[in-house]
């Protein structure tokens, strides 16, 4: 899932809208070309209303994510706890169709934990035989994501003990065997002093010292558990024990609590709306090194992985590249946390944003660059890149994104980011949200401004880790107040136009120059590049492809001529 999607709590809920990539690696000998996956819902209630999307062709062993965003609706009906199933598939021109794959995930996310006690103390008795110390379980109304034991048990000889938690249905996961000889388990009743046994932890039991106070990962696993629900959940858990050794009296477990967290899940917001056409363009970029007076012909591949037909016709374009927005001015003296944290503390992840417009009457900006002023306390070496639709004065539909994104300089925080796939905006106003990816131990703080544009910035943090109280979006003086007011962010974006002021390029040429593609489908561009006449040297130009997807209507293709006396071609290369 894309992090912020849906309603922004990273789970798949109820009556809600996520956007999901995936990403495809080639574990065969040869390239895999032509690649366009489609994912099917097999689970009533699921739909994927963009099922389809291309990816870049991939070299033995590399891996690639889609070059669009699959949407995945659910429904109202959809409960916590409950498995939703897919299946992936895959052709591509070198293979044909694949084997299909199939995968689940489960929706909602880890619910407050529901806490049972026996504070019953048991004496263990010391022939073999197990004892039982019994909790009744009552209230789980959805499936188990995650338990946790904790106890206290005092042992005064012997290594020979053994513990297993045990399920209503009889699922049994052995905690503890055979440790330190007269060891205890805890020092006290109170939580801070028992012994708890947790599958997340990062020690097992079995590395840990006596007397085993803390978080030890027990020998089996409470994963055994997950998903059990009805009687298979509520009904009476056991805490079995055996002391089997002759002679060892004493041993005595005096309480033990068991945490169970059901799946839980919110109101995703709405379900996805239904997808226009949605345009694939590969390779992102074309180039041929010839000599002269040759014609090699390279295939443009133009995809609809969208749920109408796409439009398109193809010219080129002589817009250079440069300042399309620049938000510079009135930097203030304070900045706002818009950063990923590690795993562990994805608590702490928040997002900034700041809009701006694309003005009408200009078909598109495609933006190749992002610049972004900032303070860190390290240097910054990847950042997610977010462009999000207007709704009503906040953030929106999610329209682009870029994961993980190299960021080329960091100037004491200050951030340039060139996009490997550039994002493609037609009129209308939008939203930059920019993330580092840091560790828990560093920060990047992206830098307020004093004058406002526009709407003032907006901020939230999902999992509410900086206690500010905006889950979602909201003005981010409100969220992080600072006085003096400071109301937008410092960025500047960098690209060209879309292909409004075309200029001929006398040495390349496109047919067909339009055309009408399926959805699911492809259509093949020939692309001339005609050397005649040329002197040597590097020629370079853009040919642009426009379209009816709303959301990319115009999408540029760096084309780049080399002429070299050096190179001898005898026929027409084909693509």
């Amino acid at each position: 899932m894309l992090p912020g999607s849906g309603n922004g709590n990273d789970a798949y809920d109820f009556n809600e809208c996520n956007l999901a990539n995936v990403r495809l690696r080639n574990l065969g000998n040869a390239a895999a070309t032509g690649i366009v996956a489609t994912l099917v819902a097999n689970t009533a209630g699921v739909a994927v209303t963009q099922p389809a999307s291309t990816f870049p062709d991939l070299a033995p062993g590399a891996s690639a994510l889609s070059d669009a965003l699959f949407s995945i609706s659910t429904a109202p009906t959809i409960l916590p706890g409950q498995q939703l199933d897919f299946t992936l598939l895959v052709t591509t021109t070198s293979e044909g169709a694949l084997t299909p794959i199939p995968f689940s995930v489960i929706a909602g996310y880890r619910g407050a934990a529901l806490r049972f006690d026996n504070n019953t103390p048991l004496t263990l008795p010391d022939n073999g035989t197990a004892a039982s110390s019994p909790l009744i379980v009552a209230g789980v109304t959805t499936p188990i994501e995650h338990v946790r034991v904790s106890l206290y048990l005092t042992r005064p000889f012997g290594v020979d003990f053994k513990a297993f938690l045990v399920g209503p249905d009889g699922t049994s996961v052995e905690l503890v065997a055979d440790q330190t000889v007269g060891a205890d388990y805890g020092v006290g009743s109170a939580d801070a002093s028992r012994t708890v046994f947790d599958d997340e932890a990062v020690t097992s039991i079995t590395a840990g010292a006596p007397p085993y106070v803390g978080v030890f990962k027990p020998i089996g696993s409470l994963a055994a558990f997950q998903g059990k629900s009805g009687s298979n959940a509520n009904g009476t858990w056991n805490l079995l024990l055996s002391d089997y050794t002759l002679p060892d009296p004493g041993s005595v477990l005096n309480n033990w609590s068991l945490f169970i967290h059901p799946y839980a899940s919110s109101d995703g917001g709405g379900v996805c709306p239904a997808q226009p056409a949605q345009i694939g363009v590969s390779p992102a970029a074309l180039s041929s090194k010839q000599a002269a007076n040759v014609l090699v012909t390279k295939t443009l591949t133009i995809a609809n992985t969208g749920a109408a037909a796409l439009n398109w016709d193809v010219d080129e374009s002589g817009s250079a590249a440069g300042v399309r927005y620049d938000q510079t001015g009135a930097p203030g003296a304070s900045a706002a946390v818009s950063q990923q944290f590690d795993p562990g503390s994805e608590a702490l992840s928040a997002q900034a944003a700041d809009d701006f417009v694309v003005p009408a009457g200009e078909r598109s900006w495609t933006i190749q660059t992002v610049i972004v002023s900032g303070t860190d306390t390290s240097p910054v070496s990847a950042a997610n890149v977010f462009f999000y639709a207007d709704n009503a004065g906040q953030p929106g539909v999610l329209i682009y994104h870029a994961l993980n994104a190299p960021v080329a300089s960091d100037v004491g925080g200050d951030l340039t980011i060139n996009l490997a796939k550039p994002a493609s905006l037609p009129s209308g106003t939008y939203w930059l949200s920019v993330q580092a990816i840091q560790s828990n131990a560093d920060q990047w703080n992206w830098r307020n401004r004093s004058t406002q544009v526009n709407n003032p910035a907006q901020w939230r943090n999902p999992l509410g880790g900086w206690g500010a109280g905006c889950l979602n979006w909201g003005d981010r003086l409100t969220c992080l107040p600072v006085v003096p007011l400071q109301y937008d962010q410092i960025f500047q974006l960098r690209g060209y136009y879309g292909c409004l002021d075309a200029g001929a390029i006398p040495w390349a040429s496109a047919a067909p120059i339009s055309g009408a593609t399926a959805p699911g489908g492809n259509s093949a561009v020939d692309v001339l590049f005609d050397s005649t006449g040329l002197s040597s040297g590097v020629y370079t130009g853009n040919l642009c492809v426009n379209s009816d997807d709303p959301d990319r209507p115009a999408v540029g293709v760096p084309l780049t001529l080399t002429l070299s006396a050096d190179v001898a071609i005898t026929k027409t290369a084909p693509a």
